[in-house]
């Protein structure tokens, strides 16, 4: 019955069907390679032994070969760690689900790295069968490169922090501690992780005025419900929409 449905079908396609659809298939690979000749991302295609069969002008200019891609391996573009990646998880992955997302490398004329976010997509014909995959890669080096300066950044003010003569802490809206340094735990006599969710109020003998700016003498608690005499400077806190997001408070021992 499904046999006959389709033969139908085919009877019933205008004389001119197949011939429409070969072109609109046409115009539709055109525009895709006009797209991939034009775009600055690397895009090459490759077959299913990793042979790359084409390479965009990115791509070339990238790799520092000229139109001819014979003879190239999509190995030979990415590092050792990188095609243990595309090789090993990423085009398995491409063959079975179609599609694979990941950030690798590739290498340059030069022989230097130049991270990536990567896509490999599979490319089937009529029978299920994949006729080749297409690499699409993008520059991420300027990201990465920012990401680490902050995270660089962001550990250099840690140790100041961690490291600060003056005991630090922060709390939140709540007014619960959701950071203090060690000189202000071992002031108090309290391992970090002690301190970290409790009330402001279960250290500090006086109420804080949350969003004020203020410098004032004061009394801390001790662990064994002593106090000690300080100087505590407080300032508010601003997430990026500049909205109160918490209390940073500084404490010295007088």
């Amino acid at each position: 019955m499904l046999m006959e449905r389709v033969l139908g079908a085919e009877k019933a396609r205008p004389p001119g069907a197949p011939v429409r659809e070969r072109r609109r298939n046409a115009s539709v690979q055109a525009r895709l390679m006009q797209l991939a000749e034009e775009t600055p991302d690397f895009v090459v295609m490759i077959d299913v032994r990793g042979n790359v069969l084409y390479g965009n002008p990115a791509a070339r200019r990238l790799l520092g070969i000229d139109r001819e891609t014979k003879g190239i391996q999509i190995e030979d573009v990415h590092p050792t760690w990188a095609n243990m990646l595309v090789l090993g998880v990423g085009i398995q992955t491409a063959l079975l689900d179609g599609v694979w997302r990941g950030e690798s490398a590739l290498l340059n004329a030069d022989g230097e790295e130049v991270p990536v976010s990567e896509m490999i997509l599979a490319h089937p014909d009529a029978d299920g069968r994949c006729d080749y995959l297409s690499i699409v890669a993008r520059d991420i080096g300027e990201i990465k490169q920012t990401e680490n300066a902050l995270a660089a950044s962001e550990q250099f003010y840690r140790r100041i922090v961690e490291s600060a003569n003056a005991g630090m802490w922060i709390v939140d809206l709540d007014e619960r501690v959701t950071f203090v340094n060690p000189r202000l735990a071992r002031l108090l006599d309290f391992a970090v992780e002690e301190m970290i969710g409790r009330p402001i109020s279960e250290f500090l003998a006086e109420p804080i005025r949350p969003s004020a700016q203020e410098e004032r003498a004061c009394k801390l608690y001790r662990k064994d419900g002593t106090t000690i005499d300080a100087r505590l400077s407080i300032s508010p806190l601003f997430d990026q929409n500049e909205e109160h997001a918490g209390t940073l408070g500084v404490v010295v021992r007088i």
